[in-house]
Parts: structure tokens; C-alpha cells; sequence
């Protein structure tokens, strides 16, 4: 079987049984989301968000006193 054909009949199977292509969509969603809740710290680090700081000086300027 040939991977075209093998794919027309995975299609012809959920366009028959519409049911049976919406649980195993939602076990992969489950499966998923079950990953995600399981990945450690280490695979997910707490990265602080990037800041950017000028300072700039001008010499000879003076104060307007407000």
C-alpha cells in the first residue's frame, strides 16, 4: 500500500465516521496539553524580559531652575 493510498483511506474513515476523527483530535489536544503541564523548569526557563537604560550627560548645559 502506497502512502497516497494509505492517506485516502485514513480520509475515507473520518469523513464516514466523523465521531471517531473528533475524539482522536481531542486525545491529541489532550496529549498535548499534558506535555506541556509536564515539561520541567529546567526545560522552561524563567527569562527576565530584556531593559534598555540611556543616560546621556551635556556638558556645559545649565539648570532652568523649575
Amino acid at each position: 500500500m502506497t502512502h497516497q493510498q494509505m492517506l485516502r483511506g485514513m480520509t475515507r474513515i473520518f469523513v464516514a465516521r466523523p465521531i471517531l476523527a473528533f475524539v482522536l483530535n481531542l486525545l491529541i489536544i489532550i496529549a498535548g496539553f499534558a506535555a506541556i503541564m509536564g515539561v520541567e523548569v529546567r526545560e522552561m526557563p524563567d527569562v527576565d524580559r530584556p531593559s534598555l537604560s540611556v543616560r546621556s550627560t551635556y556638558e556645559g548645559r545649565v539648570g532652568s531652575g523649575r
